[in-house]
């Protein structure tokens, strides 16, 4: 069932799967591509890209569980909820082949989605999935296993940014941003 929110001005699309209202973007024409955003992405990194695609391809792209405009899950949920996730966003859209293009984590759900439906795969692009994990990741994943447990996404993002982006290298992008205005920009996108 297709639900429209308005927020901002602006209709967001949203459909109920799996008990989660699902944000999802659709344009173009063509042959359905799904970009598959990875764990700290939401829709608005495939911007350019799906600037350049939609002229192609009817290019879809959805928020995952617990990220950007879909709902939070209150279940504890694995991995393979995200495979799960994407087979019914696919049903509810009437689409029954469909190419995959996913970034970091997005690349592996599209991996392992090809892996259990290869019938409704036309092709499969994946850029940086991970592969195997180091005793680096086994800790960085333990770490954010235990913090989850008594803090909220949006705590984790704002205790993990330091980490994540080097403000060095932020300031050669963008010269007059200081660390104290990345964190209000990240809040707000956590927020938003």
């Amino acid at each position: 069932t297709a639900i429209i929110k308005y927020r901002f001005g602006v209709n967001m699309p949203h459909l109920k799967v799996n008990n989660l209202d699902f944000f999802y973007e659709i344009e173009g024409e063509g042959e359905p591509l799904v970009l598959i955003n990875g764990i700290y992405g939401t829709t608005q990194i495939w911007g350019y890209t799906k600037d350049i695609l939609k002229s192609n391809y009817k290019v879809i792209t959805y928020d995952c569980r617990d990220q950007g405009k879909t709902s939070l899950s209150s279940d504890n949920y694995t991995f393979y909820q995200h495979v799960e996730d994407l087979k019914q966003l696919l049903s509810a859209l009437s689409i029954k082949k469909v190419s995959l293009a996913g970034l970091s984590q997005g690349a592996c759900i599209a991996m392992h989605f090809a892996s259990d439906f290869p019938d409704m795969v036309e092709k499969l692009i994946l850029i940086s999935p991970i592969s195997e994990k180091s005793p680096i990741d086994h800790y960085y994943y333990n770490y954010m296993e235990r913090f989850l447990k008594d803090h909220s996404l949006n705590e984790y993002y704002k205790h993990m940014i330091p980490y994540l982006v080097c403000e060095d290298y932020c300031q050669k992008l963008m010269p007059s941003i200081t660390g104290e205005q990345l964190l209000f920009f990240v809040e707000k996108l956590a927020s938003d």
